[in-house]
């Protein structure tokens, strides 16, 4: 008695899920002429719609439609909100979290159409296109998809994604993009419309059913009711899924082949195999002598762009020469004709002149040279970058002794007051590491320079700090900033401040551009920050590793 009881519990324990299956949510998005929204009762319309209805009344049971986008939807069925989603392509990265119907519904296959203004002959025409693309749709990355379909031809082409076939289909009407790629069907839809074309070109077939989330308890139970129904359909041609199609989509429920036809249809295949094979053969010769004759081009055109670059690179020096012989023949006569000027009273007229007078005019003639000197090694430094040159010389130095070192060997001003600036945890360190130390001198010391310069009266920091595998150094200063016009030419070569006019600096505008070169050889990168009359501040990030690789990019 007892083991009968126990049976009978179990038995109506397995029989509550089916007897609770009374109403089943419906997921549908809009996909005419599978599935649609009417648009003013807003029920759900098209072929899954009078199918999945049909199923309905034969179980007894309540479909109720839930409307929403394609991603809705999903997401709905994804958390339970729905019971079922119809028009749902079974792929490998679904079948963890659904399960599908057994039967197929529909074999739907994707193609390419554009207006009816772009002709698409081949897969070729898509090159350097922009192709739209419905979001998260199995014809976009899936296996077989558009982006494996280009891949392979090596074709580049520009995806863009739409969330509504409406969108992607007004942007090709439109000429926003070139062509689009989605199912056959939707395609067909619009062609009828008159409103695009399309091509005889289908790749992807995939098999449309409808899916359930495996965490829905009656899961199983909804996918045997409609596997049940299905098959049921497919067996009677007069049953609600073949007048569907004939409705929708305009098929034949059943066609009778007579005994000629058939054999017409072997011989058609015959030829078409024999054709295939021999245009199969004829591809592979094209497809070389294309290959061999795309080499041919890319060599000419690569040709060419020498051509073009050197002509480029000729145009670029002779600018650059007009452009030097402007801009330093002020800065060289300057100094010297100081040092012709005072040589010649000095050696005509030296009994004349004072011996502090001597002296004044020496300390002229050697304060035109040094600047003559600076000129001088300021071009040959932009002849060595223009030329490509430039090289790195890597050696290990003492951070700390280093940049004591060369503060205190820099010229200083009387009216200025000169700061060096440490890390504390630095102070003690014997940190080391590996760079140009030529070039990083000549960096730092022309910095500098620049601030001494701009600067009438105040401080200059010079400092660094670490940050990582790298280290940033800076030089600040109290001087006059750089006016925004300014900044933008700032590192181009033989661009030099105004500041409005009121005052003329010397030099060759070379310096920054020469930094700005050399920083960039030893892979490091310089910024500035600037406040008209509050003063400036340079920074240099180079690595505390440098290899003897040089920049590409000077």
């Amino acid at each position: 008695m007892m083991k009968k009881t126990t049976l009978i519990i179990s038995m109506l324990l397995l029989l509550v899920p089916l007897l609770g299956i009374n109403v089943i949510k419906v997921g549908f998005y809009t996909n005419p002429p599978k599935i649609d929204r009417e648009e003013i009762s807003g029920e759900a319309v098209g072929f899954w719609a009078d199918i999945t209805n049909e199923i309905g009344e034969k179980e007894d049971m309540e479909i109720t439609w839930e409307y929403g986008s394609w991603q809705e939807c999903m997401d709905k069925l994804y958390s339970g909100e729905i019971d079922v989603m119809v028009d749902v392509a079974e792929i490998p990265s679904r079948n963890a979290d659904l399960d599908f119907s057994s039967e197929t519904i529909l074999l739907s296959w994707s193609t390419i159409f554009t207006n009816n203004s772009n002709k698409f002959n081949s897969l070729l025409d898509l090159n350097n296109q922009t192709i739209g693309i419905i979001t998260g749709s199995v014809n976009y990355k899936e296996k077989g998809g558009l982006v494996e379909l280009l891949h392979s031809l090596e074709i580049q082409a520009e995806i863009v994604e739409f969330d509504s076939y409406t969108k992607l289909v007004d942007a090709v009407i439109t000429g926003e993009i070139y062509g689009g790629a989605t199912t056959k069907d939707i395609v067909e839809l619009y062609v009828r419309s008159g409103k695009i074309s399309t091509s005889s070109f289908w790749f992807q077939p995939i098999h449309l059913k409808y899916a359930l989330s495996k965490n829905n308890p009656n899961a199983t139970e909804i996918v045997n009711i409609i596997d049940h129904s299905i098959d049921d359909f497919k067996k009677d041609n007069n049953s609600i899924y073949y007048q569907a199609l004939n409705k929708h989509f305009h098929q034949e429920t059943k066609t009778t082949f007579p005994k000629w036809v058939k054999i017409l249809l072997a011989l058609l295949l015959f030829v078409t195999i024999g054709v295939f094979i021999f245009n199969r053969t004829l591809s592979l010769r094209v497809k070389s002598q294309t290959k061999h004759l795309r080499k041919e081009i890319l060599e000419k055109e690569k040709a060419q762009k020498s051509v073009l670059r050197t002509k480029e690179k000729l145009e670029g020096a002779n600018a650059i020469k007009s452009n030097f012989l402007r801009s330093v023949s002020h800065e060289l006569r300057t100094p010297l004709n100081a040092i012709l000027g005072f040589s010649e009273v000095l050696i005509n007229k030296s009994e004349e002149v004072s011996s502090e007078l001597q002296v004044s005019y020496l300390n002229s003639i050697q304060d035109s040279g040094i600047t003559l000197l600076k000129i001088v090694d300021d071009m040959i430094d932009a002849s060595l970058i223009n030329s490509n040159m430039l090289s790195v010389v890597p050696e290990e130095i003492n951070i700390i002794s280093f940049i004591k070192s060369l503060h205190k060997k820099y010229p200083k001003q009387a009216n200025l007051t000169y700061k060096l600036v440490l890390p504390e945890a630095s102070k003690s360190s014997q940190k080391v590491i590996v760079t140009d130390k030529d070039k990083l001198e000549k960096i730092l010391f022309q910095l500098l320079d620049n601030a001494s310069k701009f600067t009438k009266e105040g401080s200059i920091e010079l400092g660094y700090y670490e940050e990582n595998d790298y280290l940033t150094f800076f030089v600040k200063d109290t001087g006059i900033g750089i006016s925004k016009d300014n900044q933008k030419a700032i590192f181009i070569g033989f661009s030099k401040a105004d500041n409005n006019g009121e005052v003329f600096y010397q030099g060759s505008g070379l310096g920054l551009a020469i930094v700005k070169a050399l920083v960039l050889s030893m892979q490091g990168e310089i910024w500035f920050k600037s406040l008209i009359g509050y003063g400036t501040t340079f920074y240099v990030k180079i690595p505390t590793k440098l290899t003897s690789h040089v920049a590409d990019e000077l």
